[in-house]
């Protein structure tokens, strides 16, 4: 009977387990609405007493994070890189890690060209350093990068809890952190890949937390605490980053503004200043990164890579830059098809429109979801938008809408683009629950249970979702825009990668694609150093320039490994002869600039 229910309820998506939970807790809040009142009482009364000791709730939150990030992995493992992003900020993490900033162009970079990653002048990723940094932390103390993802979501939940403090009564804000944890630090992308999400998340934080405490007070943690979170958006979202910071500058602006003259001077002495100076040691710091990988302080490893690969600009309204030659034909589709179709898109009015519906859908999908647009939903109905949206979370709000005017208008988005306000998210969400709670106290104990339960019901939807998982079921729907989509890891890969790390010697695997390969599942990935690696992965080009890369890898095991063909659904690894070369030859196709 068990099993016949578990089969039952396993056949709905996560999303739509969540939806029908949420319809069973609103009918429960109105036919029972004083269900177990007392107990409630007595766990909310506990709950306030951690809460008020505030240093401890942002511990315990964050550590929180990471137990139960921890505790998952019989359920979750340690994942397997599946896309560009990943393995870039692998390579970047294995750079930091070994103490290097950048590597040395290699002599056989044509056969080791990939997506995402710079060749020359200088080897290592294009994005900016701070998911690398995150990643290499956890190399360097684990041998494992991620647990620098693990740790990210700790110190992303804590400074979320930390940041709710500066703007909710302390039982709000533990409850905004375990909201947190529950939502983003256990089950999506950001905690099971290394592309990234929370580092920029908790820098977002770190900066929204720090505003109201120096408006108040000017402590110089709470400087640095917005300077160290400024460097971290500059160095994870930059963009975002930036959107974010002006409304925040101009209501710095208007404080300093309404301040008399001696306030004025003390204000600037203990924050303006102090300010200052953080970011101009973050802008050196940049500067010098940038020299050392593209040789100018004022050119992004990104910006080199717009500039020789990739023509598509950031914003539609920018110049498609000219078409570049490729020398593969995985590379010109990588470039060619999804970014150039999506810029076109959105030169007309009609795919604006349907790119701004496409993407206010995904990223309601991921940071809100049922269970939480729930009492926003409820709020609002109850008279709360005044109360919620423009009463003292109104920065917060300003900062909400300017940000997501800036995603509306780039040519691609994931959700951790809005990483950044993740933590304003969070705060207008928990305004919301206050409200409901407030309204069922004076008597409208219908509404008071169902803000109650609303944590319980993030709880089972993860518990939910925890067993879909364990019984081996695909969660990926529209990856990865839901809060509960992870990413598919490219095991076969890995097993590859596996069974040549613990064979003697070292080896040299040749990729061959087929005229047909998907572009987004690539298999050219190295580590940093990669003359002294023990598996090297590069392409196949031809039977003469094949041969040179065999010779410069000399007393290595040649393999060749074809992902496009399976043997019961399996890629094979077969030792590779350079006469096999000639029918991929014969198939490469035109890789001339498109017109």
């Amino acid at each position: 009977m068990f099993s016949s229910f578990f089969e039952i309820i396993t056949s709905y998506k996560v999303e739509e387990m969540e939806f029908y939970l949420l319809l069973f807790v609103v009918v429960v809040s109105f036919a029972v609405p004083n269900l177990a009142d007392a107990r409630f009482k007595i766990w909310e009364q506990d709950f306030t007493r951690l809460a008020r000791r505030r240093a401890w709730a942002v511990v315990a939150v964050g550590a929180l994070a990471i137990l139960v990030r921890t505790a998952a992995l019989p359920i979750l493992p340690v994942p397997v890189p599946s896309i560009d992003d990943e393995y870039e900020n692998l390579l970047m993490a294995d750079t930091f890690a070994h103490g290097r900033i950048t590597n040395p162009p290699h002599p056989m970079r044509a056969h080791l060209e990939t997506f995402h990653v710079l060749q020359e002048p200088t080897y290592t990723g294009i994005v900016p350093p701070a998911q690398g940094l995150m990643l290499a932390v956890g190399q360097r103390l684990t041998g494992y990068p991620f647990a620098g993802v693990v740790l990210s979501l700790g110190i992303m939940c804590a400074a979320i809890c930390w940041m709710l403090q500066g703007w909710l009564p302390p039982n709000w804000a533990l409850l905004g952190g375990i909201l947190a944890v529950l939502r983003f630090g256990i089950f999506n992308y950001w905690a099971n890949s290394y592309w990234g999400g929370a580092v920029a998340a908790a820098a977002g934080a770190l900066v929204l937390g720090a505003i109201p405490r120096i408006f108040k007070r000017q402590r110089i943690l709470d400087v640095v605490l917005l300077g160290v979170g400024l460097a971290l958006l500059a160095n994870s979202r930059p963009y975002e980053g930036f959107i974010l910071g002006l409304p925040l500058a101009a209501a710095m602006v208007v404080w300093l503004m309404k301040g008399r003259t001696t306030y004025l001077q003390a204000a600037a002495k203990h924050t303006v200043f102090p300010l200052l100076l953080l970011l101009c040691i973050t802008a050196g710091a940049m500067g010098y990164y940038n020299w050392r990988v593209t040789g100018s302080a004022l050119r992004s490893p990104y910006a080199v890579s717009m500039a020789t690969v990739n023509p598509v600009p950031y914003f539609p309204w920018q110049a498609l830059r000219p078409i570049p030659t490729y020398h593969f034909k995985e590379m010109k589709e990588f470039y060619l098809d999804w970014d150039l179709q999506q810029y076109r898109k959105l030169q007309t009015f009609s795919g604006w429109i349907d790119a701004i519906k496409s993407k206010s859908l995904r990223l309601s999908r991921f940071y809100f979801g049922a269970a939480l647009a729930f009492p926003l939903v409820m709020a609002v109905l109850l008279g709360g938008f005044r109360s919620i949206f423009l009463g003292r979370l109104r920065l917060l709000s300003i900062c909400v809408v300017v940000c997501l005017a800036g995603l509306l208008v780039e040519v691609q988005y994931f959700p951790h683009y809005a990483a950044p306000v993740t933590a304003a998210f969070l705060a207008l969400i928990v305004q919301a629950m206050r409200y409901v709670y407030a309204c069922g106290r004076r008597g409208q104990s219908r509404f008071l249970l169902a803000v109650r339960l609303v944590p319980v019901l993030c709880l089972l939807s993860l518990v939910f979702g925890e067993a879909q998982q364990s019984q081996g079921y695909d969660l990926v729907t529209d990856w990865p825009h839901s809060w509960y989509s992870s990413l598919m890891g490219n095991t076969q890969r890995a097993e590859i990668q596996k069974w040549l790390e613990h064979d003697p010697g070292q080896h040299l695997v040749i990729v061959r694609y087929s005229p047909n390969h998907y572009v987004h599942e690539e298999w050219v990935y190295n580590s940093s150093d990669i003359d002294h690696a023990k598996v090297v992965w590069a392409r196949d080009i031809d039977p003469e320039q094949n041969q040179e890369l065999i010779d410069y890898f000399q007393n290595r095991k040649v393999w060749l490994v074809e992902p496009d063909i399976k043997r019961y659904r399996i890629v094979q690894l077969l030792p590779y002869t350079p006469g096999a070369a000639l029918s991929a030859m014969q198939t490469r196709p035109d890789l001339s600039p498109a017109r």
